[in-house]
């Protein structure tokens, strides 16, 4: 399992006027993952979204999931990411349990979520949600 390390330097900046749209983001959780017994979450991925590709994948007994660890930071956005947080509370929280670790907290939080999306981790709305289904699973 690789650590999804969520403060990397090697991912480029977001100008300041698409921060600003960034603050009134709402992510919510759209995928499976477990929570450890350290609160660390390890979120899971279909490796394959074609049918017949998943029944070929369990002919070579290979797991149909990608398992992704993210680290302490990466797994306190995850938690919150409820529909309710807007990007900028997020960040808040972040900066506020970390502090200068995670300076600029708008900016980092901001860069996961977007990657998040990416991968198809997390969905984005400009207005509150409805409630999100409970999609932890517990082995």
């Amino acid at each position: 399992m690789g650590d999804i390390r969520i403060f990397s330097s090697r991912e480029p900046g977001i100008p300041a006027e698409e921060l600003e749209e960034w603050k009134g983001v709402f992510p919510r959780i759209c995928c499976e993952y477990d929570r450890l017994a350290d609160d660390r979450i390890v979120v899971r991925l279909p490796r394959a979204k074609n049918r017949f590709l998943r029944k070929v994948l369990n002919l070579f007994s290979r797991s149909p999931w990608v398992r992704i660890k993210l680290d302490e930071r990466g797994s306190l956005v995850w938690q919150l990411c409820d529909g309710k947080h807007t990007v900028e509370q997020i960040s808040q929280v972040l900066e506020n349990r970390f502090g200068a670790q995670v300076a600029p907290a708008l900016e980092r939080t901001a860069l996961l979520l977007r990657s998040m999306y990416r991968y198809g981790m997390v969905e984005l709305y400009r207005v509150r949600p409805h409630a999100a289904p409970d999609r932890e699973k517990h082995p």
